[in-house]
């Protein structure tokens, strides 16, 4: 049978996070997520929409879907955009892992990245591993987010032992104790103790008043100069150039 996923939007814009900042890709936001992070920037799509946004290339104009929006219709409506990146965000993507496996197979060529909050370890499965270009993950870091997931999140990468190549991305603020950093680290060094292909990305909060470092700037930089593997400091490269 068919599967159908609720969607929020599909857009076309440049990634804004990680070490792919400033690369064009076409954005499927799907709704729903299972964990609720203060710092949450896309509130708005936990919850399932009516219809889908979709802002089609090379125009301003939102075009709306009803939701849900079968395989068929979305494989259609991405055909339309001229791309060799897709990047699966939300909301929790995961939360739509059968969709998203169900129509992969049908992506030939497209280099896919999956933006998740690393706690639905049971939804990852070979097939996934195989197919997923990127895996960036968030690590919830408790004074940030107001969760603490940390150890759904070692499972979670223990899954992605074999990825092509993961992204292990911690939110901070200027309130985030060190010993929350250090975790981070430590999260992502164990990870590079069975896979190397793994960038740790710093990103401080962004937030209507800019960009707050405080002190933690000074403890990541230590971090990131003692790093063994890829590490940096990156904002939201997005938010700063005031794009989708």
């Amino acid at each position: 049978m068919e599967k159908k996923a609720n969607i929020a939007e599909i857009f076309y814009s440049l990634q804004g996070e990680g070490p792919e900042c400033g690369t064009p890709y076409v954005f499927v936001r799907f709704t729903g997520c299972n964990i609720c992070c203060r710092y949450c920037d896309t509130v708005w799509a936990n919850i399932p929409a009516g219809s889908a946004r979709i802002i089609m290339p090379g125009t301003e104009t939102a075009v709306q879907i009803p939701n849900p929006i079968t395989e068929r219709d979305f494989l259609k409506i991405v055909s339309q955009f001229d791309t060799k990146r897709m990047c699966f965000t939300g909301g929790e993507p995961m939360l739509h892992s059968e969709f998203i496996e169900s129509i992969m197979g049908r992506l030939d060529g497209v280099r896919l990245l999956m933006e998740t909050n690393g706690t639905l370890a049971e939804r990852i499965t070979d097939r996934l591993v195989e197919r997923i270009e990127v895996w960036s993950v968030d690590i919830k870091l408790p004074s940030v987010s107001g969760e603490s997931v940390v150890e759904m999140n070692r499972q979670f990468l223990l899954r992605l032992k074999d990825a092509k190549q993961t992204v292990i991305k911690a939110v901070f603020s200027d309130y985030t104790p060190s010993s929350e950093l250090q975790t981070a680290y430590e999260i992502a060094k164990e990870y590079f103790s069975f896979n190397k292909n793994i960038t740790l990305v710093f990103q401080p909060v962004s937030g209507e008043s800019g960009i707050h470092l405080g002190e933690n700037y000074r403890e990541v930089f230590d971090i990131l100069t003692g790093c063994p593997f890829e590490a940096r400091l990156l904002p939201q490269v997005h938010k700063v150039l005031k794009i989708l």
